[in-house]
């Protein structure tokens, strides 16, 4: 484990690729503003991450100074740039051979501003992403409004009952909005060509983020009085994998467009006296078409604490009713399932279970001192 978090820390320390200079944001900006006679007069580029925030593109953030023929105001700006490595290394390859920075470019580009027109057609003004300013295929480079300065920020430890349950009932409207897209059927927007990334290889490779069980059969096996449980795990190490890609493909019946990494640190929130007030959702590299319990099971393990998992049938209780109230009020016509068919598809994929309880918890609760985050 100690090899990986070093490979990882070391491949977070880059350079910016040559091709972010003062003439490209000048060209950006300039298109973005409507302005021809935009100079950019100073620019600023350091890492938006610390070790751990993330595992594939380079973030950065990018603060600009600007002005306008004739006007002496000097304006600034402050941008999210993500982009691919320069640099070999195991995050370039991946960027590579799966086309995860393509389908966020087409999120940004296609699917939330859907969601945003929709929603803007009932009144309601919620967002769910930062503010696309660029984006571009070639280069790979998305540019993304800083919601820093906008009073939102990353939040470290795991959500309390109240503040998991304002991310649950956005996520419900998320999904809504996707039944509604999917059945509408826009000539621009296919959601259910989105297929999951994972692949059998993928789990192969990154035995650090999918070889929890195989760890924990192993310890168990050396417990006295365990024999029992110890059997189960080793006869459900060997078909685990096979039931973790069954549960990232597409139902039969009842599907979403999933974020599909729902997990803390792909968020940025404001809170109010301790509770989550407004979330925004980040990095959407992954997202695909298919079932519900994709984003769900993660709320227990990487969103909110041990409390809601206690709490965990409240929960899905509220997603439920958030979902079906904000579809009646699409006036969506797609067959929800039942309060009580979905809890059967959660238990169905009970490989994600396995996979965010055992694997990816502990990646929770490590040190974050050692990275700047805090004493705690």
């Amino acid at each position: 484990m100690a090899n990986n978090s070093e490979q990882i820390i070391k491949e977070s320390e880059f350079e910016p690729p040559d091709f972010l200079n003062q003439t490209f944001f000048e060209d950006v900006l300039q298109k973005y503003e409507k302005n021809n006679t935009l100079t950019v007069t100073n620019l600023n580029i350091s890492s938006a991450t610390k070790p751990g925030d993330n595992f594939s593109s380079i973030v950065l953030k990018v603060n600009v100074s600007y002005t306008f023929v004739g006007d002496e105001e000097l304006f600034l700006k402050s941008l999210i740039v993500k982009t691919v490595p320069v640099e070999d290394g195991s995050r370039k390859e991946m960027l590579q051979y799966l086309p995860v920075f393509e389908r966020e470019i087409d999120v940004y580009e296609k699917v939330i501003p859907e969601m945003m027109r929709i929603m803007n057609g009932l009144g309601d003004p919620e967002e769910f992403a930062p503010r696309l300013i660029f984006c571009s295929r070639d280069p790979k480079v998305l540019i993304l409004d800083n919601l820093s300065d906008r009073s939102f920020e990353m939040h470290m430890n795991l959500h309390n009952f109240q503040s998991t349950v304002q991310v649950v009932k956005k996520l419900a409207k998320f999904h809504a909005l996707s039944l509604y897209i999917n059945e509408k059927k826009p000539s621009t927007i296919d959601l259910t060509k989105y297929k999951t990334v994972t692949t059998k290889e993928d789990i192969d490779k990154a035995k650090v983020f999918y070889g929890g069980l195989e760890y924990l059969k192993e310890e168990v096996k050396s417990w006295q009085g365990y024999e029992k449980i110890a059997e189960k795990l080793d006869a459900k190490s060997r078909t685990y994998v096979d039931e973790l890609l069954k549960a990232f493909e597409p139902n039969e019946d009842f599907n979403v467009f999933c974020h599909a990494d729902f997990h803390i640190k792909n968020f940025m929130f404001k809170m109010e006296n301790g509770i989550v007030s407004e979330t925004i959702f980040l990095d959407f590299q992954l997202s695909q078409w298919g079932s519900p319990a994709i984003d769900l099971v993660p709320i227990f393990y990487a969103l909110g604490d041990s409390e809601c998992r206690k709490r965990r049938g409240e929960i899905i209780c509220i997603y439920h009713e958030y979902l079906v109230d904000y579809i009646k009020r699409l006036g969506c016509l797609t067959k929800i399932p039942s309060l009580l068919e979905l809890n059967i598809d959660l238990l169905k994929k009970g490989a994600l279970e396995i996979v965010w309880g055992i694997t990816f918890l502990p990646f929770f609760y490590p040190f974050f001192c050692q990275y700047g985050y805090g004493s705690s």
